[in-house]
């Protein structure tokens, strides 16, 4: 597969990598291409982003399509792509996938009523200081969560929470209703979730995280 003649060398792309430990997201630019495939250069060391890994090349240039790709070679920051395919930028298939969503949250207060959830969405006004913390590689949708975490929700209850998506730093403020807690298993509990409230920035965002695991396991 050749990339598009209008597009310009070196192009910055955002680089979703399923390796060993779960997917990552780089950015970085594609600086070359040719025969032996397309050269990237990463904007951090990817010495721990494996041969053999696939990944998904995306650009916010829309003469650029989604490229699907393996990792053939990875020194410092350069990473040498072969097998390149394009890939729809578009899907509208969203199902529970595994990935790196970093979370914090609170139970709602029932006393507070409305006024404490409108406080939290607006403001980030919870309930003090006192935020738990569960792994953020979790199951995910852009439904809902499902996590471990030491501490037993109660199941109906209301949380105040804050996520961002993958490596991306921004952070949204959200509401979710504890639908089921399973027993534990080695002291961790499984607590499922279904958003209630979800910015629409948000959505998008755990979207398009989605759309690129599926494409990085094809």
């Amino acid at each position: 597969m050749s990339l598009p003649s209008e597009l310009k060398l070196p192009a910055a792309i955002e680089m979703m990598c399923m390796t060993s430990k779960g997917p990552k997201v780089l950015a970085g630019c594609i600086s070359a291409t040719g025969p032996q495939g397309i050269v990237v250069d990463a904007s951090g060391p990817v010495e721990d982003v494996l041969p053999g890994s696939k990944v998904v090349l995306s650009s916010s240039d829309k003469a650029m399509p989604r490229i699907s790709a393996t990792v053939v070679l990875c020194k410092g920051n350069r990473l040498t792509l072969s097998e390149p395919e394009s890939r729809p930028r578009e899907k509208r298939l969203y199902p529970r996938l595994h990935g790196n969503i970093p979370l914090r949250f609170q139970e709602h207060n029932p006393e507070d009523g409305a006024a404490g959830i409108q406080n939290w969405i607006e403001a980030g006004n919870g309930n003090g200081t006192n935020f738990r913390e569960p792994d953020p590689f979790m199951n995910f949708s852009v439904n809902g969560l499902l996590f471990e975490i030491e501490h037993r929700c109660t199941e109906g209850g209301l949380l105040y929470i804050e996520l961002g998506v993958g490596s991306a730093p921004q952070r949204w403020r959200c509401t979710g209703t504890v639908v089921r807690v399973f027993d534990p298993e080695d002291g961790f509990h499984r607590t499922a979730i279904n958003f209630d409230t979800l910015p629409d920035e948000a959505i998008d965002a755990m979207s398009s995280y989605t759309i690129k695991i599926q494409e990085a396991l094809m």
